[in-house]
């Protein structure tokens, strides 16, 4: 009786633990990078490269083939899966870094693997866009 009690409750252990590690494989992953490794990445065409400034910022200058999709937006998430295919990673940046990193958490959250651009386009030097794509 006590071996079935130990062996039920170790067949208890191993499945909460799987579930765990089946929801854990679920979520996306970050990866926060310079300019030059940002470079690098955006260059990778499965990769898909959001600006998540605002429409006007976005007009004046971003990386080239970068979407728009403003973090603002109250239907940010909704927007980011009409646009976004979520088996590909995606390479994300704004001005200076904070909406970016906001936008990063919540693109892990949703199961994408992301790549934050660390300080924004402030730090850029690669070739910038005008206008839309």
């Amino acid at each position: 009786m006590k071996k079935m009690r130990i062996i039920s409750g170790l067949l208890t252990l191993v499945a909460v633990l799987f579930a765990c590690q089946h929801q854990v494989m679920k979520m996306g992953q970050y990866h926060g990078v310079d300019a030059e490794s940002f470079k690098i990445v955006v260059r990778n065409q499965n990769v898909q490269v959001i600006d998540v400034r605002t429409d006007s910022e976005f007009l004046k200058g971003h990386i080239p083939n970068a979407i728009n999709i403003d973090i603002n937006e109250h239907n940010f998430n909704d927007n980011c899966r009409k646009v976004l295919d979520d088996h590909y990673p995606v390479a994300v940046y704004c001005h200076s870094g904070k909406r970016s990193h906001i936008a990063a958490g919540i693109l892990v959250d949703m199961g994408y693997e992301v790549y934050e651009l660390e300080g924004g386009v402030l730090g850029w030097t690669g070739a910038v866009s005008t206008g839309v794509n």
